[in-house]
């Protein structure tokens, strides 16, 4: 199974957004993360990610989740489409138990913690 992590940012805290991105390519090397930004700003701008699975792209809309959270849809490939916070960490036990929840349920379409 295949993941787009899709993590929309106002770059609000840097440091620990940074930190949280790098985490999650570490933890699903072979899954694409989308950090999107609404507005290129310094922060932004300065960051280079460590990790090939870590692309950066500018929604261009000040404020504005939903456009970052459809260009990150509108680049799905992957078997699954995953919509995190950027000030939140997620590790693969997590991401393992909703997957689980999904294929055992098949009612469920959008889960969340």
């Amino acid at each position: 199974m295949s993941y787009l992590f899709v993590i929309p940012t106002i770059m609000g805290r840097p440091k620990m957004e940074i930190s949280n991105v790098e985490y999650l390519a570490k933890e699903f090397p072979d899954s694409r993360i989308l950090f999107i930004s609404n507005v290129e700003d310094e922060d932004f701008s300065k960051y280079i990610p460590s990790r090939d699975n870590i692309f950066k792209l500018v929604s261009g809309k000040k404020y504005s989740i939903s456009k970052a959270l459809n260009l990150g849809i509108k680049e799905l490939k992957e078997d699954y489409f995953i919509f995190v916070q950027s000030d939140v960490k997620v590790n693969k036990q997590a991401i393992d138990f909703f997957k689980k929840t999904h294929q055992t349920q098949p009612n469920v379409g959008v889960i969340g913690n």
